[in-house]
């Protein structure tokens, strides 16, 4: 993408000094270079790290720059990614990139995450690397330049000098500083940071595309915070409508997200700035604290339930087998005077035994796999978007290849299910049967491959995307006699509306699309299901509806693993 002049103006007046900027020559001219930024600096561990590439090419013919990334846990585990830009001759080429980060359990000291980055043009190659943000269970927080000025250093300090010594080690940072100008204008270069704080000017000052990424990035989680001087801002003014109508009350919901307004004296940031943001302060669980602590998949497990024992079958082919290739072999297939024959008995007997062996695997395991889904989607009426965040497990038998494509930019995480135990399972981020790292590639926004799926494995996924519906709920009839009428093309197992005066009804039998739906009033309503998914405004006019049906926006991944239960909930605004 080219951003406009004014805002290359803009963004070129700003300080700069917020970000780490890389700049390497692209020709021995003295002018043609490229130049590399981070816009979060550090940047952060987990999600997408967005990079403004800026190639200056002072001469006479067209270059072509690679970018190449891997982001890499202390364990070996990574995330890969290339790009290549064409930069015509005589002009200037921005291009917005998003680099995915691998999503290392990052809960101590000694876990930690670095981004490196090569720049290849004109047959030579340029690197660096980057410490990724990231410090104990306290959130991902990027402040904007306005607020921290030069006290990024003090800010993270405080924050180290407080915790064990461990957090010390590898130079760790508990925040990131930006320019708001040069935000991403896609959410995925959101999807790393738990919590974004801006001034209220500094959101003024967005473009649409910018507001845009923020909105739908607070939509499938993110917390951001604004921070005014003198008297609160009105939230619709700001263009952050609450969800429903519902009035401010601490934080404001917005999809599975918050806006949090809090006063500022127009100092910038100190040292113990971080103790707003610690455990208690009602601030977001870290998205790789929350996957690392294996609850989001304790009901997950229940579908496929542990893997068979295999340890006696596997250990009579293997008795079997050197029975076989040893006394039998050496005594009856080729015995003393018939020992050349152990250069065909030998082989034979092997790939007999390696034979039966995979027919056994085969047999017990299968090919591609099995796993259950679940699904929080949040549909936003105004510009109807679905945000949607999926986890799923699976257990694989042999996969013939684990490469797949997604139908819209997703961010995607994996780990794997280390201890089988349902009542306390833990998440790794290396394979769960050999202990191999795992290396997964984004060969473009929408094609996956690499160690996503592995054979004979049980896998854990978070995705995170956005798309476009035109599905809504939308309540017709009296207030004492509501009734419902969907436009999703899938049918609806339950349906539960509140209405302004905070009053549940619910739809007695399955909706389906465009049928009126009668509805009844709800005595008491048990919301625990809904509540612990975070789906559930404090207040206003607000819909709950389950279905199974994946056509509901699962974002489908291997075609060979076969889905066999979709739990799902929409919730959203009813206008």
């Amino acid at each position: 993408m080219k951003p406009s002049l004014p805002l290359l103006l803009l963004a070129a007046a700003a300080p700069l000094a917020a970000q780490e900027t890389h700049t390497f020559p692209t020709a021995n001219d003295g002018q043609s270079r490229v130049e590399i930024t981070s816009i979060f600096s550090p940047p952060p561990p987990t999600g997408f790290v967005p990079l403004r590439i800026a190639v200056i090419n002072s001469t006479d013919a067209d270059q072509s720059v690679r970018i190449d990334t891997s982001s890499e846990s202390n364990s070996g585990n990574s995330a890969i990614s290339s790009f290549s830009i064409n930069a015509p001759r005589r002009e200037t080429t921005v291009t917005e990139l998003m680099a995915p980060a691998f999503s290392p359990p990052v809960t101590s000291g000694y876990d930690h995450a670095t981004f490196n980055v090569d720049s290849s043009a004109a047959g030579s190659t340029n690197s660096f690397h980057m410490a990724s943000s990231g410090l104990g269970d306290l959130p991902c927080v990027a402040f904007s330049t306005a607020l921290v000025g030069k006290n990024l250093d003090d800010i993270n300090n405080g924050a180290v000098s407080s915790g064990p010594s461990s957090w010390r080690y590898m130079n760790r940072a508990f925040a990131s500083s930006y320019i708001p100008l040069q935000l991403p204008s896609d959410w995925r270069g959101l999807s790393g940071i738990d919590v974004l704080v801006m001034t209220t000017d500094d959101w003024r000052d967005l473009d649409p595309a910018r507001q845009l990424a923020v909105r739908h990035w607070i939509a499938l989680g993110g917390q951001l915070e604004l921070r005014f001087k003198g008297q609160a801002p009105d939230l619709n003014s700001l263009g952050l409508a609450l969800d429903g109508g519902a009035p401010p009350e601490g934080d404001a919901r917005r999809g599975l997200g918050s806006v949090r307004l809090t006063p500022w004296d127009g100092l910038a940031l100190g040292s113990g700035t971080f103790r707003d943001y610690s455990a208690g302060n009602d601030r977001p669980t870290p998205e790789r604290v929350r996957h690392a602590s294996g609850i989001t998949v304790t009901s997950l497990l229940e579908t496929i339930g542990p893997r068979a024992a295999s340890a006696l079958p596997v250990g009579l082919i293997l008795l079997a087998f050197g029975i076989l290739v040893g006394p039998l072999n050496l005594f009856k297939f080729a015995g003393p005077t018939r020992r050349h024959r152990l250069f065909i008995t030998t082989p034979l007997i092997s790939l007999g035994a390696s034979l039966v062996l995979l027919g056994f695997i085969l047999a017990r395991d299968g090919t591609g796999g099995r796993g259950r889904r679940s699904a929080v989607i949040y549909i936003n009426p105004d510009d109807h978007s679905a945000c949607i965040r999926q986890e799923q497990i699976c257990r694989t038998g042999v996969l013939l290849g684990s490469s797949f494509s997604t139908s819209q930019p997703a961010a995607v995480s994996v780990g794997a299910v280390s201890a089988f135990d349902p009542s306390n399972p833990s998440v790794s981020f290396s394979n769960s049967q050999s202990d191999t790292n795992l290396r997964c590639a984004f060969n473009s926004p929408t094609e996956l491959s690499g160690d996503w799926f592995q054979s004979r494995s049980e896998q854990v996924h978070f995705i995170k995307t956005v798309t476009a519906t035109r599905g809504r709920i939308e309540i017709s009839g009296t207030p004492d006699a509501p009734s419902a009428v969907s436009s999703f093309d899938f049918p609806l197992d339950s349906l539960f509306w509140r209405d302004a005066t905070d009053q549940w009804w619910q739809a007695p039998s399955t909706v389906t699309t465009g049928t009126p739906t009668p509805l009844t009033k709800v005595p008491s309503m048990n919301l625990s299901g809904f509540t612990s998914a975070n789906a559930v405004s404090p207040k206003g006019r607000w819909f709950l509806a389950t279905t199974s049906d994946p056509r509901a926006g699962l974002v489908d991944t291997l075609p060979s693993i076969r889905w066999e239960r979709n739990d799902i909930i929409l919730c959203g605004p009813v206008p």
